[in-house]
């Protein structure tokens, strides 16, 4: 039996103070808080580390490109479910819950551009959207750029 007993330690009741979201990303490299902004003038790269974070297809497009020079081919191609593929979720569900969250039709975004000085025509998949889905629309919009390629 104890003589003493050890004080009970209250909690202090301090609010957390609300951060707004999207200011501040935790690095997974080097567990900093860096600023979005930051981020964003160093393409997505850590500046203390040298972590890549993920871009999506359009920032990746405006980070390569030469400004204002990209443009769209097929935006209009979309993925469909030819097979009828069922899973926990349809793969019809899934496909419009990844076009409603990323403002995509389909996995990839591709056109022509002008990059440093020379005319490009690009592709960029967006791992966003069903981590780089392997669609039909992706395939039709490759054989689109073959075509303009070669000619």
């Amino acid at each position: 039996m104890a003589i003493f007993k050890k004080p009970a330690i209250k909690e202090q009741n301090r609010k957390k103070r609300e951060i707004p979201q999207g200011l501040f990303q935790k690095c997974p490299g080097c567990s900093e808080v860096v600023p979005e902004i930051e981020l964003a003038q160093n393409q997505r790269v850590c500046p203390r580390c040298d972590y890549h974070f993920a871009q999506s297809a359009r920032e990746r497009l405006e980070n390569l490109l030469d400004s204002e020079t990209f443009v769209e081919m097929d935006a209009d191609l979309k993925s469909v479910d030819i097979l009828r593929f069922q899973g926990m979720v349809s793969y019809k569900d899934r496909l419009k819950k990844y076009q409603e969250s990323t403002g995509l039709l389909d996995a990839v975004i591709s056109g022509y551009g002008i990059l440093d000085g020379y005319k490009v025509a690009i592709a960029v998949m967006d791992f966003g959207f069903l981590a780089g889905d392997d669609g039909i629309g992706r395939r039709r919009k490759n054989y689109a750029h073959d075509r303009i390629w070669n000619c």
